[in-house]
């Protein structure tokens, strides 16, 4: 799904979305914001059947520093 799909989807629809989707719309918010941003996939780790959990991934975001501050409300007017 592309970014415009899922912007319909989550933010005007509001119909909620998966891992990914929600990571990604919010990965692009931060960079458009100035923020520098990485993605990784992630893993669960079952402490009680000390196990990692097979073919569930998740979408995990780090979000390194702030390099700049855009002015969104140019884009509102």
């Amino acid at each position: 799904m592309v970014l415009e799909e899922i912007c319909q989807k989550v933010v005007v629809k509001g119909q909620g979305g998966v891992c990914c989707e929600l990571s990604g719309l919010f990965m692009w918010l931060l960079d458009q914001l100035g923020y520098e941003t990485s993605v990784t996939e992630a893993r669960f780790y079952y402490e009680e059947q000390q196990a990692w959990m097979e073919g569930c991934y998740h979408f995990m975001l780090f979000v390194s520093t702030f390099v700049h501050c855009l002015n969104i409300m140019s884009y509102l007017s």
